[in-house]
């Protein structure tokens, strides 16, 4: 039997044999490099909150809230997100506060607001610690790096992680600061164990920018029951504690806070909701089938068989290379390839 075919029809338990060290040695590596960069025991900031659908910057979250809560010993003293009022609202802490930027898949010029905050605060707070969580860097055209450049060389105390070896190349060549490599910090969230599948495949394939626009006609012929779907769309209805002042829903429960949470404990309890979302959604498959590299390392924790491809970036891929090696996953670079894969592993399991 094709060794492919074999990790994709293996039980869980042979795969949690070989994911369950994985986990285990990128958990210390984030704990290490923490240490590495900022005293425990004292107050932090935690700024750039994902408040949007994409629930792999959620699962990110809750792992940097799991990580931050075991280090420092107590929950932040401030989570924003990412607006101007935010950057006024740091600078304001008291001097010496760290501040820790959320960590993902943003960095560079795909996505400019999020840089523009992070270029603002690094110009806002240069009193105070800065560190920037584990990242992957992208840019179009590196000139779009030159305000960012500028905004580090300025800054006395700035660290920035990056998720793997291309990053820290661009980083190394671009920015004047201290660079560390270290893994995705949805690690610290640990292996789960899932629901029941009620698919022979779920495929979560992206739709968005960072898509590589394949055929996707081959997702028809994929073993039923399947179904192929993005992270939803999230709606945010309009209710009435939306619309309460930030004063008073300050004092309400975390879980209570709305859409705009006020709290950490009520950000926290808002990306842990996404997480639990996608997190449900995957579980649904016996084998995955994904482009996104949070379906991917979801996937790998939930100890499911899934089938990886790239995004238009290689970021998926960069990231096995730097940290992956033996986990109970399959990595193909054409979409018709995976398909058959999971074809072929369906039919030696019938």
């Amino acid at each position: 039997m094709h060794e492919a075919t074999t990790i994709l029809t293996a039980p869980r338990a042979a795969i949690e044999a070989r994911n369950a060290p994985i986990v285990a040695r990128l958990q210390q590596a984030l704990r290490q490099a923490l240490r590495d960069c900022v005293a425990p025991a004292q107050d932090y900031a935690v700024v750039d909150f994902p408040q949007h659908a994409n629930i792999g910057d959620s699962a990110i979250y809750v792992g940097e809230a799991i990580l931050c809560r075991e280090h420092f010993g107590r929950a932040p003293r401030l989570v924003t997100e990412a607006h101007e009022a935010d950057v006024n609202r740091i600078a304001r802490l008291p001097a010496g506060v760290p501040v820790l930027l959320h960590g993902g898949g943003n960095f560079g010029d795909l996505y400019p607001r999020h840089q523009q905050f992070r270029d603002a605060v690094l110009e806002r707070c240069r009193d105070r610690k800065v560190v920037l969580l584990p990242q992957s860097i992208h840019f179009d055209d590196e000139r779009n790096a030159a305000a960012t450049a500028r905004a580090i060389a300025a800054h006395p105390d700035f660290t920035m992680m990056v998720r793997d070896h291309a990053s820290l190349a661009i980083a190394r060549r671009l920015f004047d600061c201290r660079v560390l490599l270290v893994p995705d910090m949805a690690f610290m969230i640990g292996l789960v164990q899932p629901a029941p599948a009620d698919l022979r495949v779920f495929g979560l394939m992206r739709e968005d920018k960072e898509s590589v626009g394949a055929d996707r006609a081959a997702l028809a012929t994929l073993p039923s029951p399947h179904l192929v779907v993005d992270w939803p769309v999230e709606t945010r209805p309009t209710r009435p504690i939306d619309r309460l002042p930030r004063a008073v829903r300050r004092f309400l429960p975390a879980g209570m806070q709305g859409w705009r949470p006020v709290t950490p404990a009520g950000y926290e309890a808002l990306a842990r909701r996404r997480l639990a979302t996608g997190l449900a959604m995957l579980a649904r498959g016996e084998t995955v089938l994904t482009d996104r590299l949070h379906a991917h390392i979801l996937s790998f924790l939930l100890c499911r068989p899934h089938v990886i491809l790239d995004n238009s970036y290689r970021k998926i891929g960069n990231f096995v290379d730097a940290w992956m090696a033996g986990g109970g996953f399959e990595q193909e670079t054409e979409l018709a390839a995976a398909v058959e894969l999971i074809r072929r592993a369906a039919a030696a399991s019938d």
